[in-house]
């Protein structure tokens, strides 16, 4: 008798386990699916580029249906102030497979340092930063950034400076099968472009993205959520460890209670 209430007892310790695991397992994926869903397009920091030439923007698109419409814009200003300075475009689907690329003109600057960058949102939400990059002068001259850290200090040292569009501001294309709507609108150069205060991602000049996606971990959103770090799979390895120590001890208290219903015969 005390055979079979032990048995019986491992029996229902082994269900418990077993629906433990298996809830765990069945609970993971969707958690995934929700950071994932935040996931934004990576920008690319363009190379150097000389006011009046063409200036490529360019960036990895997201599976993310959030950004199906996104806004482009031209920005300058410290990591905690930034200060818009065009709006780009607008209704850019950010998803399309095969897209990632609009052609927009080098404006005339003021001054020619390595000190602007876009950013990307969707309804001005969760933005995204290149890193900075310079605009030159015609004749392909630059100056040092005005600012030689930023205000808040840190290291290494990150440049930075307020510049401004002189003139008119460039309208954007389409290219290579990406979709837009350009606006080609100038901003006040006292606008910040967020009421979401920039992560320590924010644009840098240390760490430049120049026409590789593999710098992803170096962009951020206003959440400050590096998603990158979350199981890209459907349920973590140590859910699967769980369900197989519990499918072992069902086998085992199954075997048990065979044993013990012998016994009683």
């Amino acid at each position: 008798m005390q055979l079979f209430s032990l048995s019986s007892a491992l029996v229902a310790l082994a269900g418990l386990a077993s629906v433990s695991a298996s809830s765990s397992g069945s609970r993971h994926p969707k958690f995934v699916a929700r950071q994932a869903a935040g996931d934004a397009p990576v920008p690319l920091t363009p190379n150097q580029v000389n006011e009046g030439q063409p200036l490529l923007i360019q960036w990895t698109p997201t599976t993310n249906d959030a950004w199906k419409s996104m806004e482009i814009k031209f920005m300058t200003g410290s990591n905690q102030h930034m200060t818009e300075l065009a709006t780009i475009a607008s209704k850019v689907d950010g998803t399309a497979a095969g897209g990632g690329k609009l052609q927009w003109t080098a404006p005339a600057v003021n001054p020619n340092a390595k000190i602007y960058f876009f950013q990307f949102t969707h309804n001005d939400q969760e933005p995204t930063w290149t890193t900075r990059f310079a605009i030159a002068d015609a004749s392909g001259k630059v100056v040092d950034p005005p600012e030689a850290n930023q205000p808040e200090g840190g290291s290494p040292a990150i440049p930075w400076g307020t510049g401004a569009i002189e003139g008119a501001v460039p309208s954007a294309g389409a290219a290579d099968g990406s979709s837009s709507s350009s606006s080609g609108a100038a901003a006040s150069t006292s606008a910040a472009s967020s009421s979401a205060a920039p992560t320590s991602a924010a644009p840098t000049s240390t760490a430049s993205r120049s026409g590789s996606a593999s710098a992803s971990a170096s962009t951020a959103t206003s959440s400050g959520i590096d998603f990158s770090k979350f199981n890209s799979g459907n349920q973590p390895s140590s859910a699967s460890s769980s369900f197989k120590v519990a499918s072992a001890a069902a086998v085992v208290g199954s075997a048990v209670f065979g044993v013990a219903a012998l016994a009683l015969l």
